[in-house]
């Protein structure tokens, strides 16, 4: 039977450190958003400029996929986890 252990909390209840804990993250999920931002222009322009007709994608939609592709191809540093997990937090 196995016995349940309680481990030390490794939160910390200072409320800058809090704060300062999502900024990594936030950075990150800004980049994406811009860069969503940029290929939607892009690709309207190259539309725009060659005379084709296309759907108009949103960056919203587009940073969607690039977050996709990124979070299912590479491993998100645990840097940038507390903003950026799915959990809440909860590791």
């Amino acid at each position: 039977m196995a016995t349940p252990i309680a481990l030390p909390s490794q939160e910390t209840h200072n409320p800058i450190a809090n704060v300062v804990r999502f900024i990594p993250g936030v950075l990150l999920l800004a980049a994406i958003g811009l860069a969503g931002k940029m290929l939607e222009q892009s690709i309207n322009g190259y539309a725009k400029a060659n005379h084709f007709v296309i759907p108009n994608i949103e960056y919203v939609l587009w940073a969607i996929a690039i977050g996709l592709l990124i979070s299912n191809t590479l491993t998100i540093p645990k840097v940038f986890l507390s903003a950026v997990s799915l959990n809440c937090g909860r590791s």
